[in-house]
């Protein structure tokens, strides 16, 4: 994924929270740019990427680049508030698959996610869904009968939805990234012979009520 590449721009959100029309970028947190330094004309700053530890495919991290003090960035996020721009983590990215294969999994990523929410003083406002690769592996499903890993991974964002409102009193904004494969299945060979062609959609669908913003890629 290209810095701050502009993904997406789009009317108005369900929520009110977004602005009527965005323009979005991911903030990569290997790169020294830092929140401030990023143009102006991003009003949606996804924060690319929390993502699994070593072994594991459930249990989430947050890095900031190398000399990237924690009380900066914090003091950064605010910033970026004070020009109106909404701060989004996302999780996952191309070379990060995150799997909830068990219950005890999906209590983990619930967990994790919610502590990185935390530890930046619930300061950030959203949460981005980018799984993509062998996250989509769920095995056999349709949307009348999600998959077991589908259903945990609806029920893991509305707990962390939860927890948020219950501290905060706001929404955790919502907002996914699938590629187009993981939505349309069937629009070329290539998607047609893909195993996890259209597996988004049990999720987008289960969790529409809570998306502010579906920007497929």
């Amino acid at each position: 994924m290209k810095p701050l590449a502009a993904l997406a721009l789009s009317s108005a959100c369900a929520f009110g929270a977004l602005p009527e029309r965005v323009v979005v970028g991911y903030w990569q947190n290997w790169s020294p740019l830092r929140l401030p330094e990023i143009h102006r004309a991003y009003n949606v700053v996804e924060l690319a990427f929390a993502t699994t530890r070593a072994g594991s495919d459930h249990d989430l991290q947050f890095d900031l680049p190398t000399g990237y003090q924690r009380s900066v960035f914090l003091a950064d996020l605010d910033t970026l508030h004070a020009r109106g721009v909404s701060v989004i983590l996302s999780v996952g990215g191309a070379s990060d698959p995150v799997r909830l294969t068990t219950d005890a999994q999906r209590d983990r990523f619930v967990f994790t996610l919610d502590s990185i929410l935390q530890a930046h003083q619930d300061k950030i406002d959203g949460i981005d869904l980018d799984f993509e690769s062998t996250s989509m592996d769920f095995g056999d499903w349709t949307l009348a009968n999600p998959a077991p890993g589908q259903t945990r991974i609806v029920d893991a964002v509305k707990t962390v939805m939860q927890a948020f409102r219950a501290r905060t009193g706001r929404k955790l904004l919502l907002t996914m990234a699938p590629e187009v494969v993981y939505i349309q299945g069937g629009l070329s060979r290539w998607q047609t012979d893909n195993y996890h062609g259209g597996a988004w959609i049990p999720v987008i669908e289960e969790l529409l009520d809570s998306l502010d913003l579906l920007m497929p890629q």
